[in-house]
């Protein structure tokens, strides 16, 4: 044979498999990086051709398992045969595919096509355009029955297009099980996601100890000199654990537990402490420092307890995560493993008497304290106190701290209902678990349940399916208890032997039996198969291979998981074969080859950490069984974020349920009452996102129009027996008709819920700055006196969550001025949001509205860092735009009202033509919604035109929580479409073609009635042509080379045109090379982001460069708008801006379609 010898092939995989990259080849056999990727290439592709055999021959059913990390798709799968013979492995991998699901469900859909072609994408050919194998790709198609994937929204969109266009016999998306128990506990990245979240004090202890921003623990754990002082420490302690540590074990990865941090915090409190107080007194004024003083005025004895029990919760949810975490998890043990973590954790903090106190971190936490007794700072500073001490845990920290822990259990419990509902198809297959001591533990009832569910779900004789269980249940059973196997083994066991004969197949028939069992052997629970291929892979990678391209990290990934010695002289035989029919013979090389050993991996042995956990876990189960079991507590003494919670974990389950409902695995008897309203409430849910709102509810801020009843409007549905007016200084005749009409008055504007005032436009500085606070109507005489009047409702802003400073000098200039936004906005808001800082550093650092300084004029005119701070005219201004805007004494009665809404919303140009176009028109706009990341774009839409939501991301967006809209407008990026860029349209790399796609489901949504979408006309084109790309160079005309041969030259051109450049006015870019030199005589060539630079272009006839406000006037906006931004950003938004003249008179040819106005 004249490819390369087995030798070679299999020195190859040796040494690929020991972690050896491509790039590096094998120089002891002479093999250079080339040959190494065709071989790798060549193994990889015989280990695919006898998976594909498989597959398209023996298998039953395929599940498919999918996960995303970092742009890379990778897509495995589980399959068993009729002999329940199981297989997994990998179907391929995708890389920058994009975000949204169809996207994801694109990609997808790709892997699968490359698995069915031969020979794909091989190193150093021209293979494009291969067909894939027909028949393969529609057996596949036929045979895949499941997706497994994360519970992220995308996936599961993704699953659902799937299941709809690609892959017909899908019959059930399932959810990563391992994902959802992580929300059930400390472990995995889903650190305390739901329970722990809903119990306030909880969550301060994690946050404050471990995972916040300031956590002492994250503090050691991140400083080398730290951990040593910890570890030395550890290593001259008493502990009865003797293992050697080295550090907390802080991290946030899949596979490394973030439960360690916690038992580690318990089993060595006192050394770990000991670090804490030398690192106070070391480091006194240093952040690290700041942080252990703040965890040692926090700790009391109360916390501790608490953290132990912390510990003992998480280690129960590790190992229930630990039970889910492999691609082999057995399904049919679901609920036996969370009946067995509720049992546990009940037994632990709910029972008579709690077995935390009994055994465990807790136990061990209390005989520390109880034999020691340490000085520590005073809560005040100023002292010492004490911590640990003979009866130091009272009666009263205990039944505290087990309290908590019984919320935190009720909400667990809530928590698995949701993800774990009893009418899964996976937990109907506990039917078939005849391995392990608990396997009779199952009522008749619930049996009788799961085979009906079984055999509705899967089209079954349900007579012949009990039967058949039964009969050969019996079997099964005795050879797991014979042999100590587990149930797939048992039952693959039993099958070969009934039909070995045909006697004993007449005997024990079992094809309507084969059907569940062959699902239930294929059916994985879990996508932890993906993640940790993913985790295994970074082991055979290098910096330089990350960046591979997506073939040769596909390759690898089918080259270098699961791998099988028994077939591994086949898929040689094949490679070989491989070899042949793509390259020919190879070279020889008759090098020795050198064989290394391995080294093993020591078990710890004596008195360790993982021996200690060991030991805990064992008395747990010791005393659990003593007791029996306990029921979960009941919700009525849960605290209120508990019971959001418990309402969360409600409706989810309800949604499961429908789920289910459609899937056709949910029986008729459980679609109960709860189900039907469930159902109703969500279709009036539906119909309400989608009807347009009731512009008359008086919501939305306009004149109205008061015709004169006998009581104000404004408290006809008011419970107040009286309500609190103001009136102001200067307007008499008010007092006596405020109290007819049921008012009371008050001295301070503050105190009102209604203002009046002779004239609106009239209204003072500070009752103006209360009545915005506080959320007042505001009204003239005649309304009051009940005739027609002008009446303006703010909506309030006290709730919206803002950051305030205000400067000393500021504080004494206007003491009226801070005495009352104090009083107002602390003592008169209800459930107030605002926050006040001490320092303006904070102030600066933020961004967007959410950050305000007050400072005097002279402060804002003589101290550079205060040039974006508001004096009192500009703060009143921008508190009555987040009332959504000013406002305006007009017209009478009921307005109009146009609601708009915007993605890639820029600087707001299509918001200020809808403006300009509804004034025309006599119609109101309300800026509903904008959707924009640059943080200096949302500076400037909320300083003119303040939406009511402003989204960063149109990824991340839910589109039903987005309100609806009148007109819509879009302006998505058009660089993938430009003609002067790389024209990759919706295949561009960095996914900014596809952008537009989240625009249109917003559209599919909600209905809006105007939809205006802008880009540049390569768009539409079939085949885009080159055009002139001007470079990003910017340089003055006589200072700098290029400026001045620019202007010289395009003077040289006009005045051999005939014209003169001092008297007509020509515009020219100095930002061009001479090649692409570009001037145009009385307008202005398109401007863009590069052209930032105020030198960017210059005005011949004037003598001088192009400025910002001559940009503005170009591009529609208006001089005098707010601008928080410098000019040079100005200036680049501007070049990334709709025109707005030219959207202004698009939208009004569009009205007057629409019937409004006429055409101009």
């Amino acid at each position: 044979m004249d490819a390369p010898s087995e030798e070679i092939f299999r020195e190859a995989l040796k040494k690929r498999l020991e972690g050896v990259a491509c790039q590096a080849g094998l120089k002891d056999l002479g093999i250079g990086p080339d040959k190494l990727r065709k071989l790798s290439f060549c193994l990889a592709e015989a280990k695919r051709m006898l998976l594909r055999a498989w597959l398209k021959d023996e298998a039953v059913s395929i599940s498919l398992q999918q996960d995303e990390r970092h742009q890379r798709l990778l897509v495995r799968f589980t399959a068993a045969s009729a002999t329940l013979q199981r297989r997994s492995g990998v179907l391929g991998l995708a890389k920058n595919f994009g975000s949204c699901a169809g996207a994801v469900s694109a990609a997808t859909e790709k892997v699968i096509r490359q698995f069915c072609t031969l020979c794909c994408e091989a190193p150093g050919l021209n293979r494009s355009g291969l067909a894939a194998d027909e028949g393969l790709l529609e057996s596949l198609r036929t045979k895949i029955e499941v997706i497994v994937a994360d519970n992220a929204s995308d996936e599961q969109k993704a699953s659902a297009l799937l299941r709809k266009d690609f892959c017909p016999n899908i019959r059930l998306t399932l959810r990563d099980c391992a994902h959802a128990s992580r929300r059930t506990g400390l472990s995995g990245l889903e650190i305390i996601k739901r329970p722990f979240d809903a119990e306030p004090t909880l969550r301060d202890i994690m946050q404050c100890v471990f995972f916040g921003k300031h956590s002492i623990v994250a503090a050691i754990e991140n400083s080398f000199l730290f951990k040593n002082r910890f570890e030395h420490h550890v290593s001259r302690s008493a502990s009865e654990v003797k293992s050697v540590v080295r550090s907390l074990s802080l991290a946030k990865q899949r596979f490394d537990s973030t439960q360690k941090p916690i038992g580690r915090f318990v089993l060595w409190f006192f050394p770990l402490l000991q670090t804490i107080v030398e690192i106070s007194r070391e480091r006194r004024g240093e952040d690290s420092g700041d942080k252990a003083s703040a965890f040692l005025a926090y700790i009391t004895e109360e916390i501790v307890l608490q953290i132990a029990m912390l510990a003992d919760a998480g280690d129960e949810g590790e190992q229930l995560v630990r039970q889910f975490d492999s691609e082999s998890a057995a399904s049919e043990e679901i609920g036996m493993n969370i009946n067995n973590f509720l049992t546990k954790v009940c037994a632990l903090f709910v029972s008579d008497e709690p077995v935390c106190v009994l055994t465990g971190y807790t136990r061990h936490m209390i005989d520390m304290l109880s034999q020691r007794e340490i000085l520590l700072p005073s809560l005040d500073g100023r002292g010492v106190r004490t911590i640990g001490g003979p009866s130091c845990i009272t009666a009263e920290i205990l039944d505290r701290c087990l309290g908590r822990m019984k919320v935190w259990v009720r909400l667990c419990q809530s928590v698995i209902s949701h993800e774990f509902p009893e009418w899964d198809v996976l937990a109907s297959f506990s039917i078939l678990q005849v391995a392990g001591n608990q396997r009779d533990g199952m009522t008749n009832e619930v049996r009788d349940l799961n085979i009906r569910r079984l055999a509705r779900f899967f089209s079954l004789e349900e007579a012949l399916l009990r039967s058949e269980l039964e009969d050969l249940a019996v079997l099964a059973r005795n050879h797991a208890s014979a042999t100590s196997c587990d149930s797939v083994t048992a039952w693959q066991h039993t099958l070969q032997r009934v039909r070995a004969t045909k006697k004993r197949r007449d005997r024990h028939p079992c094809s309507t039996l084969l059907t569940v069992l062959s699902r239930w052997v294929a059916w994985t629970p879990s996508t932890s198969g993906v993640e940790q291929a993913f985790g295994h892979g970074t082991h055979f990678q290098t910096a330089r291979q990350s960046h591979a391209s997506e073939a040769s990290e596909c390759r690898d990934m089918v080259l270098l998981l699961d791998h099988d010695p028994q077939t591994e002289d086949q898929q040689i035989r094949l490679a070989q074969q491989v070899w042949l029919a793509l390259y020919g013979a190879p070279r020889q090389h008759s090098q020795p080859r050198l064989d290394k050993g391995l080294k093993r991996k020591s078990e710890p042995t004596g008195d360790t950490e993982r021996g200690w956990i060991q030991k805990r876990r064992l008395q747990v189960q010791a005393k659990v069984q003593e007791q029996g079991g306990c029921r979960v507590p009941a919700s009525e003494l849960l605290p209120e974020t508990a019971k959001a919670e418990l309402k969360f974990q409600l409706d989810g389950r309800m949604e499961r349920k429908l789920q289910a409902l459609k899937d056709g695995h949910l029986l008729p008897e459980e679609a109960d009452e709860e189900l039907e309203l469930f159902i109703r409430q969500l279709a009036a849910k539906k119909s309400a996102l989608l009807k347009p709102p009731d512009l008359s509810a008086g919501e939305k801020k306009r004149d109205l129009l008061y015709s004169g009843p006998s009581k104000p409007w404004f408290l006809e549905n008011t419970a107040q027996a009286t309500v609190p007016a103001f009136v102001c200084p200067g307007v008499s005749g008010a007092v006596r008709p405020a109290q007819d009409s049921g008012m009371q008055m008050v001295s301070f504007a503050g105190d009102a819920d209604v203002v009046i005032t002779k004239d609106l436009k009239s209204l003072p500085e500070l009752v103006q700055l209360c009545a915005v606070l506080r959320g007042s109507y505001v009204l003239d005489l005649p309304m009051l006196r009940g005739r027609p009047g002008l009446c303006l409702k703010f909506k309030g802003v006290g709730h919206l969550k803002r950051y305030v400073w205000l400067s000393p000098a500021f504080k004494q200039e206007r003491e009226d001025f801070y005495a009352a936004m104090r009083r107002v906005v602390d003592d008169c808001v209800r459930k107030t949001s605002w926050r006040w800082l001490d320092s303006v550093d904070d102030v600066l650092a933020g961004k967007g509205m959410s950050y305000m300084a007050l400072v005097t004029e002279t402060e804002k005119n003589l101290e550079a860092r205060f040039c974006s701070s508001l004096t009192v005219e500009p703060f009143v201004g921008r508190i009555l735009l987040l009332n959504q805007r000013s406002p305006e004494v007009g017209s009478v009665g009921e307005c109009e009202v146009i609601r708009v809404g915007t993605d890639f919303s820029g600087m707001g140009s299509f918001e200020l033509a809808a403006k300009n176009v509804c004034h025309a028109l006599n119609v109101h706009v309300d800026c509903v919604f904008a959707c924009e990341k640059d943080p200096s774009c949302q500076s400037v839409l909320l300083d003119n035109h303040c939406p009511e939501r402003m989204f960063s991301d149109v990824d991340q967006r839910d589109h039903l929580e987005a309100p609806p809209c009148d007109w819509f407008g879009a302006g998505f990026p058009c660089q993938a479409f430009a003609s002067c860029g790389l024209r990759q349209g919706i295949h561009d790399q960095k996914d900014r073609g596809l952008l537009v796609a989240h625009s249109l489901d917003y559209i599919r949504v909600h209905l809006p009635q105007l939809v205006f979408f802008e880009n540049v006309v390569g768009m539409t084109h079939a085949q885009h042509r080159w055009i002139r790309r001007r470079p990003e160079a910017t340089y003055p005309p006589r200072e700098h080379k290029r400026g001045f041969q620019n202007v010289t030259e395009a003077y040289k051109r006009i005045r051999f045109k005939g014209s003169d450049p001092a008297r007509d006015c020509y515009v020219v870019d100095c930002g061009a090379s001479l090649n692409w030199l570009a001037f145009a005589k009385n307008e202005c060539m398109c401007l863009i982001r590069s052209r930032n630079s105020p030198e960017s272009y210059w005005l011949s006839n004037l003598g001088r460069y192009l400025s910002t406000e001559d940009r503005l006037k170009l591009q529609g906006h208006d001089v005098a708008m707010k601008r928080p931004v410098p000019d040079k950003k100005l200036s680049a938004m501007l070049g990334n801006a709709m025109s707005v003249n030219v959207v202004q008179a698009v939208l009004m040819q569009a009205a007057w379609a629409m019937g409004r106005g006429q055409a101009s």
